[in-house]
């Protein structure tokens, strides 16, 4: 069974590209990886060649961390533990008129050397070569076409631009009673997890998702959260959390 990946253009002044290829799951399963691609009315990329180089590239970086990832904690174990036989051996066997230091360097040389060796070994596996070429595959017949979602989306981001923080409080009969097919919900909650993926580890960002669930941030920590991140990045993330709020979901953190 095919399993349905989005990749969303955003056109908010500035083109803003999310792809899955930052989600570690999808590798998991990527020989059955299906893409579509997402983008707002009238709004549908003219310059497909770099669109495709900049997916392209992401799906390169995206591969690579995973791999790495993976054989991350393994390598840096053998590389601790290459250090320490190489700095007794040379402690105890190889006298030096300069102690301590000949053996720090030549250790700390022979782990980092091994460390990156090991790299470079897991990236000539067939794993990562295979991988490549399966998503290299997926986004050649990838399908993008207009989403209604992305109009809601892009609509809500111009909305938080012209309000600033304000916006947040500008609630819509369609934040309460949006109505959305089983599709375009999947899209939406898909565009949410994209984002939420943009923000991970972000403090201020945390701060409003965890408020907005409990009730509704402060006037104070909106305008402290929107001038932190910026008028753009501040407008997506107003967006995102009214999104939220329309597609009822509580996944997102």
């Amino acid at each position: 069974m095919a399993n349905r990946t989005y990749i969303f253009v955003i056109n908010d002044g500035e083109r803003l590209i999310l792809t899955p290829f930052d989600e570690p799951s999808i590798y998991n399963h990527s020989e059955t990886l299906s893409l579509f691609g997402r983008y707002g009315t009238g709004d549908a990329p003219t310059d497909t060649e770099a669109l495709r180089a900049h997916l392209n590239k992401a799906m390169e970086a995206g591969v690579k961390s995973h791999v790495l990832g993976k054989g991350f904690f393994l390598r840096l174990a053998l590389a601790a533990i290459t250090f320490l036989v190489v700095y007794l051996f040379l402690s105890i066997v190889v006298r030096d008129p300069v102690p301590i230091v000949d053996e720090f360097l030549i250790a700390g040389f022979a782990s980092v050397a091994l460390y990156f060796w090991s790299e470079r070994r897991a990236l000539a596996s067939g794993g990562y070569t295979d991988s490549i070429l399966t998503l290299h595959r997926a986004l050649d017949v990838a399908f993008f076409r207009e989403s209604r979602v992305m109009d809601l989306f892009e609509a809500l981001v111009d909305e938080a631009k012209a309000l600033g923080p304000a916006s947040f409080y500008a609630m819509h009969a369609s934040d309460r009673e949006l109505s959305l097919s089983d599709e375009e919900r999947e899209e939406a909650e898909a565009l949410c997890s994209c984002l939420a993926r943009r923000w991970r580890g972000r403090t201020a960002v945390v701060g409003l998702y965890d408020a907005s669930r409990s009730g509704a941030p402060s006037g104070r920590m909106l305008d402290k959260a929107y001038k932190s991140l910026g008028p753009r990045e501040g407008s997506l993330v107003l967006a995102y959390l009214k999104l939220l709020n329309a597609v009822g979901s509580e996944s997102y953190a």
